[in-house]
């Protein structure tokens, strides 16, 4: 809260009512940010961006729920810094961020994420300048669904968002004067007499002048890539053929793409009827997919073979040294589990420091400098949204 001490004075701010996160300068008079110590770390709900700043430093983006607001948690070493991107910790304090993804590329953020509270869809950038915020104005209120991915495509801000209630896909392109151009992304088409809509996770990637976006289709339990150069391209690549006849399989709820060193398009996705972790990767026409993990384990003491719940939450990435490596969920153990491609193409389980919290929703970054980090949420037992847990892997000196 601003308050004025006499005709023609500047307004002041009065300490305890600034917003979350700045407290009120006595000097100056004004909200500044604070410096946040260990204790301030703000904790995150639900899905959540990591990015890469500078060479070994990273950036999670969220929504913290007890600020009502989407954070950056930026980390380099033992320093950490918070920034409040949008919401009730900023100066607009409107609740913003329910959903949320973000992008780093040269140093620059971006983050798109929903206001909920008048389902708008909004972009902020954050550069050597600080923080520069709008409304998506091209995408109408009342529109912008739960499922959000933002990338840059042909060096543009482009952000995929899936429609309110009826579960289309838009994808909206912020071009150099700062003007939103949208276009609506062709589903596939309808069998079984289903409309095809959008669901489970929505990912997207970018090379060249191509943009690549997968999704989860429920009608019929397909994992579908959608691709655009000069036109769309649209296919379901596990589940029902366009002609309706299935391949028994329920696949993609979640799913996570990557592109390999030819620049072929890798899936990393769930086969829900198999409860299995899959790797699809597809070149030049021609698809191989790859079993990750069906979670099969051997009872020490019984000898009888068990299978764990995997999959439910998903990640891949390229290393700078061109191997793959593959994140998902244990969720009957509550656990994070880690692949890394050996040098003859064989993925290897990593083993990870033990842990006795619960850990979910992994994210996975690829350093330039050649490592790996991978990140995931630690849920607080008491429902007051969860910490955000870290390790750096490198190829020879294993977790740290």
């Amino acid at each position: 809260m601003l308050v004025a001490h006499g005709c023609g004075q500047q307004s002041r701010c009065e300490p305890g009512l600034c917003p979350v996160g700045t407290s009120c300068d006595a000097a100056s008079g004004q909200c500044v940010a604070v410096a946040p110590g260990a204790g301030a770390i703000p904790r995150l709900s639900g899905p959540y961006a990591l990015v890469g700043l500078g060479d070994t430093g990273y950036g999670v983006v969220g929504y913290a729920p007890a600020l009502r607001s989407v954070v950056l948690i930026e980390r380099d070493g033992d320093k950490a810094e918070v920034s409040y991107v949008a919401g009730e910790a900023t100066e607009d304090g409107i609740p913003a961020g329910d959903a949320v993804d973000a992008y780093a590329a040269e140093g620059v953020v971006h983050v798109a994420w929903v206001r909920r509270s008048d389902d708008t869809l909004w972009y902020g950038r954050r550069d050597a300048e600080g923080w520069t915020r709008e409304q998506v104005v091209a995408i109408a209120p009342r529109r912008p669904g739960d499922r959000l991915a933002i990338r840059l495509w042909n060096g543009l801000p482009t952000i995929a968002v899936d429609e309110l209630g009826n579960g289309r896909l838009h994808v909206a392109v912020r071009a150099v004067d700062g003007s939103w151009s949208v276009e609506e992304v062709p589903l596939p088409p309808d069998v079984d007499g289903r409309v095809a809509r959008v669901g489970g996770t929505l990912v997207a990637s970018t090379f060249g002048p191509s943009i690549t976006l997968a999704f989860y289709e429920p009608g019929g339990g397909d994992l579908v890539v959608a691709t655009r150069s000069a036109s769309w391209v649209v296919s379901r690549l596990v589940g029902r053929a366009s002609d309706g006849v299935s391949d028994g399989i329920d696949a993609g709820r979640p799913c996570a793409l990557t592109r390999d060193t030819k620049a072929g398009l890798v899936v990393a996705y769930r086969d829900r009827s198999g409860n299995a972790v899959r790797l699809l990767r597809s070149a030049a026409g021609a698809a191989t997919d790859h079993l990750v993990d069906d979670g099969a384990y051997t009872v020490a003491t019984t000898g009888a073979v068990r299978r764990a719940f995997v999959g439910t939450a998903i990640d891949v990435v390229r290393l700078a040294n061109g191997a793959l490596a593959v994140a998902w969920q244990d969720a009957s153990n509550v656990r994070v589990r880690l692949a890394v491609e050996a040098p003859g193409g064989a993925l290897k389980q990593v083993t990870l420091p033990p842990s006795v919290r619960a850990q979910v929703r992994p994210r996975l970054l690829a350093h330039s400098d050649g490592a790996l980090r991978l990140t995931w949420l630690e849920p607080d037992p008491a429902g007051a949204g969860s910490r955000i847990a870290s390790v750096r892997w490198t190829p020879l000196g294993g977790a740290e």
